[in-house]
C-alpha cells in the first residue's frame, strides 16, 4: 500500500509582490492542492499585501528578520517541521516565485516518492526566461498548454542520479527525511547563487536524486529581485570556491564554471544583452580574483559592496 504523503511548498520571494498572487493561485489549481503553501517574504512590500487579504488557511506568509534565499528558506523548512510533526510521510517543493508549474506538477511528484530510495526530484523546465529577456505569462501557459506527453504518469520517466548530481532550484522537491535533517547554507547570502546544487550534494547522502520529465513547468526569468551585477559577478567566482572547498563541489566543475563565467562576461561585454549587468558582472568577477589572490575570498563579502 502506498504511503499519503503530505505535501508543503516553500516559496521564497523578495521585490515580486506581483508573483505572490500568480503562484498562489497556480498551486491551488493543481491537480493535487498542497496541504500549506509557506510564503517568506523579508519586508510587507515583497508581500504586496496579500498576506492581509489572506482567509485561506492552506496559505501563509512570513516575515523573515533576515535577507537571502537560503535564509528563507531555511525558516519555511523550520515552519514546516512544526506544523507537520515528528514523522517524515511528507515531501516540501521549492518553487521559485517566477516558476509556473504545469496543474499536474504536485501529482506526478508524488508518485515519484512513492518509489523507494528517492531523496529528492527535479522537474522539466519546458523553457527558461533566466537565458533571455524573460517570458510572459501567456506565453508560459501557451507551453505547458501545448507540451507533448512525457509518458505513463507513473514514475517510468524518471531519471537516477548517474544522470544528475544537483536538483533546479526554481522547481524542486525534497523527501521528509532530507528536509528534516539538510539546511541551505546561509553563508551564500543575497541570492545565494548554487545553493541547489549545494543543498542536493548534500541530499544525495538520504537518497537518490532525479530528473522527472512528468513534472513540468516554466520558468518566467522575472528580472527584478535578482543580485545586481557586480555582487552576481563576484558570486560567480566566490560561491563556486566556497563550495569546492567545502567539500560540495568537485575540482574540475569549479574551475570550469568560474572561467566560463569570466569568459563569459569578458566576450558579451562588447554587446552586452540589454537585461544583464555585463560590466557589473565583469567587475565582480575582478573583485573576486583579487580577494582569491589574497586569501580573504568568501561568498559574505558581496554584503560590503
Amino acid at each position: 500500500m502506498s504511503k499519503r504523503f503530505k505535501c508543503y511548498v516553500i516559496i521564497a520571494t523578495k521585490g515580486r509582490p506581483n508573483d505572490v498572487p500568480l503562484i498562489r493561485d497556480n498551486l491551488l489549481s493543481q491537480s493535487v492542492i498542497p496541504d500549506r503553501i509557506v510564503f517568506i517574504g523579508t519586508e510587507k512590500a515583497d508581500l504586496g499585501g496579500h498576506d492581509e487579504q489572506n482567509v485561506d488557511p492552506r496559505i501563509e506568509f512570513i516575515i523573515s528578520d533576515k535577507i537571502g534565499s537560503s535564509v528563507q528558506r531555511n525558516v519555511g523548512i523550520e515552519r514546516v517541521l512544526n506544523i507537520h510533526g515528528a514523522d517524515n510521510d511528507f515531501i516540501a517543493l521549492y518553487f521559485d516565485d517566477d516558476f509556473r508549474p504545469a496543474f499536474d506538477w504536485i501529482e506526478n511528484a508524488l508518485i515519484h516518492f512513492q518509489k523507494q530510495g528517492i531523496g529528492g526530484i527535479t522537474g522539466t523546465v519546458l523553457e527558461d526566461g533566466i537565458w533571455g529577456p524573460g517570458i510572459s505569462e501567456e506565453r508560459a501557459r501557451t507551453l505547458i498548454q501545448s507540451a507533448p506527453e512525457p509518458g505513463s504518469g507513473q514514475g517510468g520517466d524518471l531519471l537516477y542520479e548517474e544522470y544528475i548530481c544537483s536538483l533546479y532550484g526554481c522547481n524542486m522537491a525534497y523527501s521528509g527525511e532530507v528536509t528534516r535533517n539538510v539546511r541551505f547554507d546561509e553563508s551564500l547570502p543575497a541570492y545565494a547563487w548554487l545553493e541547489d546544487k549545494d543543498y542536493s550534494r548534500l541530499a544525495m547522502k538520504y537518497g537518490r536524486i532525479a530528473q522527472v520529465t512528468d513534472c513540468q513547468g516554466v520558468h518566467l526569468g522575472t528580472k527584478n529581485g535578482r543580485t545586481p551585477g557586480v555582487k552576481f559577478g563576484y558570486s560567480q567566482i566566490s560561491n563556486p570556491v566556497y563550495l569546492l572547498r567545502k567539500g560540495t563541489m568537485y575540482n574540475y566543475e569549479t574551475w570550469k564554471l568560474v572561467l566560463r563565467n569570466i569568459a563569459a562576461n569578458h566576450v558579451k561585454m562588447l554587446r552586452p544583452e540589454p537585461w544583464v549587468d555585463r560590466k557589473g558582472r565583469t567587475l565582480g568577477n575582478w573583485r573576486a580574483i583579487i580577494d582569491l589572490i589574497r586569501g580573504r575570498i568568501s561568498p559574505q563579502r558581496i554584503n560590503d559592496f
